[in-house]
């Protein structure tokens, strides 16, 4: 009996030229770039936005530890999804859970609805932690990993850094966040369903 040699099959890595100009790439990048935005958006002007409902700053600054409490309890099943279930499907999950978030700002119903606002934030960020790094590996391969990564956190940082402003012109021009988080509403639902619809392309040439 001669011994068979067994070799695994080679994964498929795309260039950073391909990626780039993969239409799927553009829908995947959507979700960590409004979630960059949006999320560091209502972090950062939380006890304002909070506040307009008669919520103290304690209280809203308590939000945040809460929302990262979750969060890390949430690790373990996310991950868990994440290994079972199309991406794509998740990162929608994502930016639901934001869209909810934000339009609980925009009309909250009572003081203790805060609580439900941070935990959605927190599965947000969840499977932001999770899916997120991953879908790169599952869409594009490892052997750019690198290159493909550092651009969507570049963007995400980007967006991160723009996020609160939006908020803060419409408080200075409006006396009000409302405008902005119409907009911030809008955003994740886009995102999301971009990202719905991103299934794996074919490569050119291949």
């Amino acid at each position: 009996e001669r011994n068979a040699r067994v070799q695994a099959p080679t994964e498929d890595s795309w260039e950073v030229r391909e990626v780039l100009r993969d239409p799927t790439f553009w829908k995947l990048l959507s979700v960590p770039a409004i979630s960059g935005l949006v999320g560091t958006g209502l972090v950062f002007h939380q006890v304002g936005l909070l506040g307009g409902y008669g919520i103290s700053s304690t209280w809203a600054l308590g939000m945040m530890t809460v929302q990262a409490v979750f969060a890390t309890c949430l690790t373990f099943p996310a991950g868990w999804a994440t290994d079972r279930y199309p991406s794509r499907y998740l990162l929608c999950l994502a930016m639901s859970a934001l869209a909810a978030a934000t339009a609980l700002l925009l009309a909250l119903p009572a003081a203790w609805m805060a609580v439900p606002y941070a935990l959605l934030l927190g599965l947000h960020g969840s499977i932001l932690r999770s899916t997120g790094n991953v879908v790169w590996i599952n869409f594009y391969g490892r052997a750019h990993q690198g290159t493909v990564r550092g651009v969507a956190w570049s963007v995400m940082i980007l967006a991160a850094a723009i996020g609160p402003l939006p908020l803060a012109m419409s408080i200075d021009r409006f006396g009000s966040y409302q405008p902005s988080l119409w907009l911030y509403l809008t955003m994740p639902i886009l995102a999301g369903t971009a990202v719905w619809t991103a299934v794996p392309s074919p490569r050119h040439g291949h």
